[in-house]
C-alpha cells in the first residue's frame, strides 16, 4: 500500500491512472488504481526516512478523525471495485481490508462496550450490597451483580481467551521489551491511555460519516479549530455531525458522558478493569487541553491500565478459588 508519504511515484503512473482520487484517503484509492493498471510499488530499503508524530494529543486526535471518516470513505465508494477487480490479487485485497476495517468497525465496538457493560448489566443486574468489615464497624456498599446463571461463563478458557486478546494487538511490545519491564509498564500504560480512549471519537466519526456521507480533510498540524461554520445546513443535525471536530465541546461532552456513564456502572458492579477503560474516555479530551506534560497527565495515564490489569488479575486469583467481590462481571469484556 501507498500511505502517502516516503515516496516516488513516475510521472507516467499517474497519468495513467488519472491522478489522485477525489478522497480524503486518496493514497488508499491511489495505490488500489496502481494495481489495476499494473503497477507495483517496491521498497527502496537502502533509503531512510524520517517523519513526526503528531506533536500533541489534539493534534492525535484531529489525525484519528481525519482517518476514521477517510477510511470510511474509502470503503463505501472504493471497497466493491477493490473486491471485484480481476488484477488485484486476494493476498493483496486482503493487505488493504484487514488494516483498513479497524477503524469503520470501530462503530460497533463501542456499541459492544455499551451492550456488554451497561445494558447487560443493568437488564440483568441485582441488588447485592457489599458489607466491609473494618474493627467493630461494617461499611455497606449498594454494590449490584449478574443474575447468579452468568457465572458459568467464568472458566480457564474463557479467562485464556480473555488473557489471550488483550496480550494479542501489544505481542510484539511484549517480546521487544521483556528484558526491561518498567520500559514496557510505561510503555503498556501511556498507549493504553492514547489508544484504548478512542472508542468514543472513533464512534462519532463512523457515524458522522454514514449519516452524512461527507469525509473532510483535517490538518492535523493546523493549529485552529477547523470545524465548519456557516452554509447550507448549519442548524440541521446532518449538518453538525458533517462539521464534527475533536475540537468541539460537543465532541468533548460526548466522551466526558460516557466516561462518567461508565464509571457509575463499574463503581456499582465493583469492577476495577471497567472504571479503568472509564477513565481513558476521560483523559482524552483533558489531556486534548491539558497536554500530555502536564503534572496531573503524568500521573494520570498510568491509571487506566493499571485498572485494567489489577481487574484481569482479580479474575485469575477468583479461578484459583480465592473468591474476590469484584470478580464477577466485566474484567473480559
Amino acid at each position: 500500500m501507498l500511505l502517502g508519504h516516503g515516496a516516488l511515484v513516475r510521472r507516467k503512473a499517474w497519468r495513467d491512472v488519472g491522478g489522485f482520487p477525489h478522497l480524503v484517503s486518496e493514497d488508499l484509492a491511489f495505490a488500489m488504481r496502481l494495481r489495476e493498471h499494473g503497477w507495483r510499488g517496491y521498497f527502496a530499503e537502502d533509503v531512510v526516512c524520517f517523519e513526526d508524530f503528531p506533536e500533541s494529543v489534539r493534534a492525535f486526535r484531529v489525525r484519528h478523525m481525519k482517518w476514521t471518516r477517510g477510511t470510511s470513505e474509502f470503503l463505501l465508494k472504493e471497497g466493491a471495485r477493490l473486491i471485484r477487480s480481476k488484477r488485484i490479487s486476494w493476498t493483496e485485497k486482503l493487505d488493504i481490508l484487514f488494516p483498513t476495517l479497524g477503524l469503520p468497525l470501530s462503530l460497533f465496538w463501542f456499541l459492544y462496550l455499551v451492550d456488554a457493560n451497561l445494558v447487560l448489566g443493568w437488564l440483568y443486574g441485582t441488588s447485592k450490597p457489599i458489607t466491609l468489615a473494618v474493627g467493630s464497624a461494617e461499611l455497606v456498599f449498594p454494590g449490584w451483580g449478574l443474575d447468579a446463571g452468568f457465572n458459568r461463563i467464568y472458566s480457564t478458557d474463557f479467562l485464556a481467551i480473555t488473557l489471550l486478546t488483550f496480550a494479542a494487538p501489544v505481542l510484539v511490545f511484549l517480546v521487544d521489551l521483556a528484558a526491561h519491564p518498567l520500559r514496557l509498564w510505561r510503555f503498556l500504560a501511556k498507549s493504553t491511555t492514547l489508544y484504548a480512549s478512542l472508542g468514543p471519537l472513533s464512534f462519532l466519526g463512523v457515524l458522522s460519516y454514514l449519516i452524512t456521507r461527507r469525509a473532510t480533510f483535517l490538518v492535523t498540524g493546523d493549529k485552529r479549530a477547523t470545524s465548519e461554520t456557516g452554509g447550507r445546513g448549519q442548524w440541521t443535525l446532518k449538518g453538525a455531525l458533517g462539521r464534527l471536530h475533536p475540537d468541539q465541546t460537543l465532541v468533548q461532552a460526548f466522551e466526558v458522558a460516557t466516561g462518567l456513564t461508565f464509571a457509575v456502572t463499574a463503581l456499582l458492579f465493583f469492577q476495577p478493569a471497567t472504571f479503568g477503560l472509564a477513565m481513558a474516555f476521560l483523559l482524552l479530551p483533558a489531556l486534548h487541553r491539558l497536554g500530555w506534560d502536564h503534572p496531573l497527565a503524568r500521573v494520570a495515564v498510568y491509571v487506566p491500565f493499571t485498572l485494567i490489569v489489577g481487574g484481569l488479575a482479580i479474575g485469575v486469583v477468583s479461578l484459583v478459588q480465592m473468591q474476590t467481590v469484584f470478580f464477577g462481571y466485566g474484567f473480559h469484556f
